[in-house]
């Protein structure tokens, strides 16, 4: 009878030590989760402020993008979203840089009213050429967004809980994103308008304007404001469309 006592109570000592180092895992477990999962969520908030404070071409961004901070399942959920952030950051710096100002402001110098004038056949062009760049890069943009470009992302066959994290990171607000993108897009398509508006309005009244001692002189001051008011749009709309960029 002791013998039997002595047997049941070890074994149930083992079994409160099995037990004590079951839950310990667990416990340490879920705190190891919860610790990699804060430093993922600090990493986008790291980038995002990187980006806000000192713009796209920002070098700590790239090194950020290109380092990882956890282990285990969840660098592959690291990986993952940095790597579709890369291809982001990629292609926004890809349309900051297809805006072309400089080179768009140049087209109002005499020099070239000069060589491309009466009709701006070649400024025309080229305004076409960049607002095609730039719309297809919005469109870019916006299809990064699509929840099925973004799971495809992470490949990587990882359990259910890791992939609904991702998702919960990188999907919930892409309409707010999604929204944004269409305002600026129809800003700059104004901005890229008012400025054709300029040399259509030129080429139309070809006969009634002129080049002398590298001023432009109209027939007529009307012919001059209207021309005048044309500038002031681009100048307005340009500043409209930067501030929401």
């Amino acid at each position: 009878m002791k013998k039997s006592k002595r047997v049941l109570f070890i074994v149930s000592s083992v079994l409160i030590i099995l037990s004590i180092i079951f839950w310990g895992y667990i416990f340490f477990d879920v705190k190891n989760d919860l610790k990699e999962e804060d430093l993922i969520k600090n990493e986008i908030n790291l980038i995002s402020d990187l980006i806000e404070k000192n713009g796209l071409w920002d070098t700590s961004v790239d090194h950020r993008l290109n380092s990882l901070v956890t282990t285990n399942e969840y660098k592959w959920v690291e990986k993952s979203i940095k790597s579709y952030y890369k291809d982001y950051i990629t292609l926004s710096r890809d349309l900051v840089n297809s805006y072309s100002y400089d080179a768009i402001y140049s087209l109002f110098d005499i020099d070239n009213y000069i060589m491309d004038g009466p009709d701006f056949n070649k400024s025309l062009n080229y305004l076409d050429s960049k607002e095609k760049d730039c719309l297809d890069i919005y469109k870019k943009l916006k299809n990064m967004l699509n929840e099925y470009v973004i799971k495809s992302y992470l490949d990587k066959e990882i359990d259910e809980y890791y992939k609904d994290f991702y998702d919960e990171l990188m999907i919930d607000n892409n309409s707010d994103i999604l929204n944004d993108l269409e305002i600026e897009q129809k800003e700059y398509e104004t901005f890229i308008s008012s400025v054709k508006d300029v040399f259509n309005y030129l080429k139309t009244n070809k006969d009634k304007w002129e080049i002398d001692d590298y001023q432009i002189y109209f027939d007529g001051q009307v012919l001059a404001d209207e021309y005048n008011q044309l500038l002031d749009k681009v100048t307005y709309y340009e500043s409209d469309f930067k501030q929401n960029i």
